[in-house]
């Protein structure tokens, strides 16, 4: 199984890690691992997270200590995972799901 994220996702990490280190110094690499721990279980199950478009197959899996939602594209005929955001489950998604049309 391959990972990849978008120019979208990956300023979406550093965006959220940068906020994290703001918050305190070791928060940030704290936020790094706990975001690869659910890259991680996400490739354990790909198609068993919520459903955001199902033509697409993108789907969302929420890391809860840093409530950190990944939206994601399962892509199975490559054993692939396509990370296409990544936003703070406490902000609104409005902005971030609108992009997801252009991906």
């Amino acid at each position: 199984m391959t990972t990849s994220l978008s120019s979208l996702a990956n300023k979406d990490l550093l965006r959220q890690a940068k906020f994290w280190e703001k918050q305190a110094a070791h928060l940030a690499p704290e936020f790094l691992d706990s975001f690869q721990d659910a890259v991680d279980t996400v490739a354990l199950a790909p198609e068993g997270y919520r459903l955001l478009n199902r033509d697409r197959n993108i789907r969302k899996f929420v890391e809860q200590r840093f409530h950190t939602v990944i939206v994601y594209r399962f892509i199975k005929s490559e054993e692939k995972i396509r990370i296409l955001r990544i936003y703070d489950g406490r902000m609104n998604p409005q902005e971030f799901l609108e992009s997801l049309d252009k991906l």
